[in-house]
Order: structure tokens, then C-alpha cells, then sequence
């Protein structure tokens, strides 16, 4: 039996984002050293409305975020920053001072209160419980439903880091070296993996057969061959895996 994966060896890869865009919720009011007992996620949020509240450089980083994950983009601040104004093709912006009206008008899934006013970021938290949303602080994890974390990407691979409140940079810094650890052979193998476990779904294989067939190739010497840049060579050897699997399975 031959099973055959029609897969790409190459593409262009995102360089590490070590930004916080990736959220983890948490029950309101928990304290930042108990954030780490939050249940860690991947949220899709296309076509979902989300609010940010506020025109500053957090705000900026916030919406970009969001953008990226296809979400519909409120922003409420009577001013913005350039990098927000940038994108105001693509947002929806209140020119104007937060009112709990605007919010609710908007019906949001996520809100972030990003402003510098301490007490203007509690009403927005306050007033998107009531309407129902989730609701992040800017520097208050303790007022906060969920955190967000520092992302590595590798598309298709995203790797998320977390220090439950305690150090945002320390996050940072630790996204920074795992990014540069994670060479371009990993992002490659996960689509190999991805295309091939798509193919085996139509098959009659147990979970059982699949994992063990999983596990051989990451333990095999393919990622070394794509680490050396012998890509054709990594490949050849990815299918023999699977011819083999196939044969005695």
C-alpha cells in the first residue's frame, strides 16, 4: 500500500512576534500570581466585534493583533497614534471620550481597556461584563477576565509564553531565545504533518497506528536533513517512513 503527500518543501516564514496577542483567560478579579491557573487557548475571532478602548502604542499593538486574527475592530479614544491611523481603513473608530453607551452599542466579544486613566480602564471593565464581554487591563491582570501572551511564530506553528502576570519582559526575552531556536525545519515538518494527517483521516487507521507513524518521523533524522538544507533528501526520507508505516501497519 503507498500513500503519497502532495506537500510544499519551502515557503516564506514570519519572522518571531513577541507580542502579546494570544489570549488566556481567567476568572475576574483573580490575582496576578494566580493567573498562571488560567486555561491557556487559541481563540478564533473572525467576524467577532472586539473594542479597544484607547489610542495609544499598547492600543496600536492590540488592534494589530486583532487584525491579524480577522477580528471586526472597534476603537473608542477621542485621539490615536500613528500607527493606529494607519490602519483606520480597516477599523471602525469613535473619535470620541469612552462612554458605557458606545460600548454596549457595539455588542462586543473582547474588550481591552488600554487607556492611561486608571479609573476610566475599571468603568470599561465593569461595563463590558454587562454587555456580556470578555475584558482585558492594561497593566491590572487582577481586573482582567483573560492575559495575553508573548507569541513565537512559525507559521503553521505558534508558540505562546506565559509568566502568569509576574514579568512581562521576562516573557519577552524568553520568546526572543526560543524564536531563535526554532530554525525553519520545524514550520516545514508541521505542514508535512498537517498535509499527512489530513490524508490519513479518509483512512481506516487507529489513532493508535497514526500517532505511531507521527512519532517515527519526528524522532527520524528528517528534521537534521532539513536543518542541513537538504530539503529534497528530508522529503524522500519523510515518504519512506510512510511507505514503511504503510506496509506493516
Amino acid at each position: 500500500m503507498s500513500i503519497r503527500i502532495a506537500v510544499e518543501s519551502s515557503g516564506d516564514l514570519n519572522p518571531v512576534d513577541t507580542q502579546s496577542d494570544s489570549a488566556v483567560p481567567q476568572q475576574a478579579g483573580r490575582t496576578a500570581s494566580r493567573m498562571s491557573e488560567g486555561y491557556p487557548l487559541m481563540l478564533d475571532l473572525s467576524d467577532r466585534r472586539c473594542v479597544v478602548v484607547g489610542g495609544g502604542t499598547v492600543a496600536a499593538r492590540k488592534i494589530a493583533g486583532l487584525l491579524e486574527a480577522q477580528a471586526r475592530v472597534t476603537v473608542i479614544s477621542p485621539e490615536i497614534v500613528t500607527e493606529i491611523a494607519a490602519l483606520l481603513d480597516r477599523i471602525q473608530w469613535w473619535q470620541q471620550t469612552y462612554t458605557r453607551e458606545l460600548l454596549s452599542r457595539e455588542k462586543p466579544f473582547l474588550v481591552f481597556a488600554c487607556t492611561d486613566q486608571p479609573a476610566v480602564n475599571q468603568n470599561v471593565a465593569q461595563d463590558a461584563r454587562t454587555c456580556g464581554a470578555l475584558v482585558s487591563v492594561t497593566d491590572r491582570s487582577s481586573s482582567s477576565d483573560f492575559s495575553t501572551m508573548v507569541l513565537v511564530r512559525r507559521p503553521p506553528l505558534t508558540i505562546s509564553i506565559h509568566t502568569g502576570g509576574a514579568s512581562p519582559a521576562l516573557a519577552k526575552h524568553l520568546g526572543a531565545c526560543i524564536g531563535a531556536m526554532v530554525g525553519d525545519e520545524y514550520p516545514i515538518l508541521a505542514r508535512w504533518l498537517g498535509d499527512l494527517r489530513e490524508t490519513l483521516r479518509e483512512q481506516s487507521r487507529s489513532q493508535t497506528e497514526r500517532q505511531q507513524l507521527y512519532e517515527a518521523i519526528i524522532e527520524s533524522d528528517v528534521l537534521d536533513l532539513l536543518r542541513e538544507g537538504q530539503s529534497d533528501q528530508a522529503y524522500g526520507r519523510f515518504q519512506s517512513l510512510i511507505d514503511t508505516w504503510a506496509e506493516h501497519a
